[in-house]
């Protein structure tokens, strides 16, 4: 019995050191010479997962008794072998199902939130990028919100980016949005809005997305208008908008905030879905040779990367009896440019202008950047946020270049663009 204590005490050191290959073979010989016990059991399980032999690690828990698994060291080392062996998986590519499949092991156990944690990221992540709306709903209920950090993590230039529980909030409202719960998304993505400043934009988008999939057009155009005067959206952004514009009725409105999806600094290959959407909206609208020329113009950037043609995209090419998408990219898109820039003359009246004369916030504290002398224009870091701009005309206090400073944000209309941004005002030393 001395000797047995001996042996574990010996392997504990060596484990607690790191030198798990020497460890785990004196836990194993106790072990298979039918003295071990659980604790032998646990440390058999950490040293296998510490040196990644995680299939063995595996095996070997499905062969330990159950009346050990009252030992929470031995639950949370089958966790965390889990969740490791689902780490490996996802990077080697494996689909998304196999994984998930994997991945519940882990819920048939009284894991700990952080192994847990670390599975269903890994998950969530790819059940969003393959549209697995189920999946994704399953892995954001198995998550316990209370144990993620709100603190975003640093990035590399200083600033803050996600927090787990901001990624985990996105994830859940997006699975509810995509699985016919909008409804119960609508609370979560107001409280999101007001508690995730620096991604407030994704969440008031979601909160958007959530009427219009309940067909609330009055409340998801007043959401997306609230949005444009928080940040300037993305091109899907205004895709998503013109979308609901065309399903509701409202060519003309959809076509502009359509157009407007494509018109900015994106590069074609990430535009070609837009450029087949806008060609069937015009097809619609008997308007057969913009539909036309869309539809080439999709083709042809798909030709020119040697990407395949999508089945819908290829019937609609040849419901319009186009046999050769052999063209030049850049004359097409001077063609469709022209249709384009009409659409864009012709929607001031879709332009939100709405008054917003109070600030969106006050007394926030960041650092200025003035630039060159000549130069009109300024920008304030606050910390872990992108700049804001502000006016060098409007500064009332002499103020020197990279000093703390405090100031208000108020909405501010670029005309140029059409869409709202936001502007430091009140600028003053902190």
């Amino acid at each position: 019995m001395e000797s047995g204590d001996n042996n574990r005490l010996n392997a504990n050191e060596l484990r607690k050191s790191g030198r798990y290959l020497e460890a785990l073979e004196e836990y194993k010989f106790k072990w298979d010479g039918g003295h071990g016990n659980e604790y032998d059991a646990a440390g058999i399980l950490n040293c296998l997962r510490k040196l990644k032999l995680l299939k063995e690690g595996l095996a070997f828990a499905l062969s330990i008794p159950s009346d050990y698994f009252y030992l929470n060291w031995i639950s949370n080392e089958i966790s965390w072998t889990i969740a490791d062996i689902v780490d490996n998986l996802s990077k080697r590519g494996v689909p998304l199902e196999n994984i998930d499949r994997e991945g519940e092991k882990i819920l048939k156990l009284n894991a700990a939130d952080q192994a847990v944690n670390k599975i269903a990221f890994v998950i969530m992540k790819s059940a969003k990028e393959n549209k697995n709306w189920n999946i994704l709903l399953k892995w954001a209920n198995a998550v316990n919100p209370a144990s993620l950090s709100k603190e975003g993590l640093t990035l590399p230039d200083g600033k803050k980016g996600w927090s787990y529980l901001g990624r985990w909030t996105n994830y859940k409202i997006t699975a509810l949005i995509e699985t016919g719960s909008a409804n119960e998304s609508i609370q979560i993505s107001k409280w999101a809005i007001d508690n995730f400043p620096n991604h407030k934009k994704f969440f008031a988008y979601n909160l958007f997305r959530a009427y219009s999939k309940l067909e609330d057009y009055e409340n998801a155009e007043e959401a997306f208008n609230d949005l444009r005067v928080i940040t300037k959206p993305d091109p899907y952004m205004f895709h998503e908008y013109g979308s609901m514009f065309i399903k509701s009725g409202r060519t003309d409105e959809g076509l502009y905030y359509l157009v407007k999806s494509v018109t900015g600094s994106q590069k074609p290959e990430f535009l070609v879905g837009y450029y087949a959407d806008l060609g069937d909206v015009f097809r619609k609208i008997g308007m057969d040779n913009e539909a036309r020329n869309h539809y080439l113009l999709a083709a042809a950037v798909r030709a020119k990367n040697k990407w395949t043609i999508p089945q819908t995209l290829q019937k609609s090419l040849e419901d319009m009896q186009i046999g050769s998408f052999d063209g030049n990219v850049g004359e097409l898109l001077s063609i469709c440019n022209d249709y384009w820039m009409k659409y864009l003359d012709a929607g001031d009246e879709f332009k939100r202008e709405i008054p917003k004369e109070e600030p969106i916030e006050t007394d926030i504290v960041g650092i200025i950047y003035l630039g060159y002398e000549e130069r009109e224009y300024f920008f304030v870091n606050p910390p872990g946020s992108e700049g804001i701009i502000g006016f060098k005309n409007e500064l009332t206090e002499d103020i020197k270049d990279r000093c703390q400073v405090i100031f208000d944000v108020v909405p501010s209309f670029n005309k140029k663009r059409g869409e709202w941004s936001e502007k430091a005002v009140n600028v003053r030393l902190y």
